[in-house]
């Protein structure tokens, strides 16, 4: 699990995207996904500084930037494929 931020966690294999929030065309798709009840918001009143896009269309505000959730990813999938590795 992903650590996205105040002990809130995605699976990494659902992410399809992190992105910075500062973009026309992810403004749109925050607005649409509240709209939606898709957004879930992990920011606790803080600043977004990325945003989490599932394979399920839901999007997760963090008060994370972008550079440390892309982190925090690489270091899950690296993890799971040393177990993958170890089980063989």
């Amino acid at each position: 699990m992903i650590n996205v931020g105040f002990d809130n966690y995605v699976a990494p294999a659902r992410v399809a995207a992190v992105g910075q929030p500062g973009s026309k065309p992810l403004i749109r798709l925050v607005r649409r996904a509240r709209v939606r009840d898709m957004l879930i918001d992990f920011t606790l009143g803080r600043k977004t500084k990325a945003l989490v896009i599932l394979d399920s269309g839901q999007v997760v505000l963090s008060a994370l930037s972008s550079e440390a959730l892309a982190g925090r990813y690489d270091r899950e999938v690296e993890r799971g494929a040393t177990l993958s590795l170890q089980e063989e």
